[in-house]
Parts: C-alpha cells; structure tokens; sequence
C-alpha cells in the first residue's frame, strides 16, 4: 500500500470512528457532538468523497455541517435547544444518583463549560430562506476574527 493510499485508510477509519461518537454525542448529554461531526467531515473530504456527499446531505446534519463550513455559524435555536436538553438532563442525574458534593461541582463545571462554548459561536438568529434567495443575517459574536476550519482541503 503507498503512503496516499494508506494515508486515505487511516483518514476513512478516523472519519468512520468520529461520525460514530458524533452520533452517540445526539443521545448522550455532556458527549460532544459538533467537534466529532466536523472532524469526521473533515476526514472524509480527504478520503471518501462518497461518505463526505453523504455526510453534507444528511437529512439531520447536513446543512449545519455546510453553515458552519460556509460561514462559521450554528443555528442559534439549536443552541438553545441543546441548554435546554442538558442542564435538566444533567439534574436529574445528579438528583437520581446523589453523588458526592465532588461530582455535582465537577458536573456543574462541566455544564458552564459547555454552556460557555455554545454561547461563544456565532450564531445565526434569522431562518434560512425557502426560496433559496439570499442568506439568514449571521449575528456574528465568537472569539471575533476567528475564520471557519476549512473542510475542505483546498479551502
């Protein structure tokens, strides 16, 4: 197998491993999500041009992988969305299990960080036109100056 070759397989299997912790990331709190999504886009853009296709056109993540690609935002009700899913599924953990006072500070650490890098991504407040005619207005307010990571290799 040559090096291209063989670099390919690896960026397939690291695709392959990412898309699955992403997807377990929909149904576990505190598991990321995004970070393994685009990981596993950014793999398969260099190594399946199938899988990536496949990945970009996905019914439930498709088009927040190509947002976020295209101009570095999120969906700003998904944030939302995802505080209101985990600090009540992250209570009732700690409430079901009565964990020692060590757990709760790091599960509430844990939770502000979480809470912190959502807040910290720009985020788009208007809904994408159906027509197809322009785009929603970004609300722009990230680490400012920061550019979207490229997924593509060339760009």
């Amino acid at each position: 197998m040559n090096g291209s070759r063989a670099k390919r397989v690896i960026l397939w299997a690291a695709g392959c491993l990412a898309l699955a912790a992403g997807i377990i990331g929909i149904f576990v709190p505190l598991w990321p999500t995004t970070c393994f999504l685009l990981a596993s886009a950014a793999c398969f853009s260099r190594s399946s041009e199938r899988l990536y296709r496949w990945m970009t056109a996905n019914r439930w993540f498709g088009r927040h992988l190509a947002r976020y690609r295209e101009d570095g935002t999120v969906d700003a009700r998904l944030c939302r969305a995802s505080l209101r899913v985990l600090w009540p599924t992250m209570a009732a953990s700690l409430l079901l299990t009565s964990p020692p006072l060590w757990v709760w500070l790091a599960v509430a650490g844990i939770g502000a960080a979480v809470t912190a890098h959502l807040w910290s991504l720009a985020r788009r407040t208007a809904p994408e036109s159906t027509a197809g005619a322009g785009h929603a207005q970004p609300l722009v307010q990230p680490g400012a100056g920061v550019d979207p990571v490229p997924l593509h290799g060339g760009g």
